[in-house]
């Protein structure tokens, strides 16, 4: 792996922690949950979701693929109401960057959660034109 991608993925790591430390003093972003998940028929996916305010949330993702892989940044509003059986659902965009082709692509998000359970669906538009839905297990802070 690229020299650099440590050095961005270590320093995204020391932010976190750093973040979800001070959050409640600083008014930084704190950290809401951590979750891991499969990619269905793609890989597997480890992430993470930082609090801004009650409806906005900060969600990173690494996506370790079959043929590539990802890490995405997306800001998400969350409608934390139960749905029928769904305990909240979220909507928001970002950003992806494919590590092998060494490209930045925007992105769309759209989950729900049941429970310690999720499931969200993530399109990266044209020109890449790829979509992957991940479903897993999500532990709150």
């Amino acid at each position: 792996m690229n020299r650099r991608i440590h050095v961005l993925l270590v320093s995204a790591a020391i932010i976190l922690v750093i973040a979800g430390a001070s959050g409640s003093t600083l008014g930084a972003p704190r950290l809401d949950s951590m979750h891991a998940s499969w990619i269905v028929a793609d890989g597997i996916n480890l992430g993470c979701r930082m609090r801004l305010s009650d409806p906005w949330r900060l969600i990173f993702n690494l996506d370790m693929c079959h043929k590539s892989a990802y890490i995405t940044s997306s800001a998400v509003y969350m409608h934390n109401k139960p749905i029928f059986v769904l305990t909240a659902g979220y909507v928001g965009a970002g950003i992806s960057y494919e590590f092998q082709a060494g490209r930045f692509y925007p992105n769309v998000l759209a989950g729900a959660e049941f429970g310690a359970g999720f499931a969200e669906y993530e399109w990266i538009p044209p020109s890449k034109n790829y979509g992957k839905v991940r479903c897993g297990l999500r532990a709150r802070f």
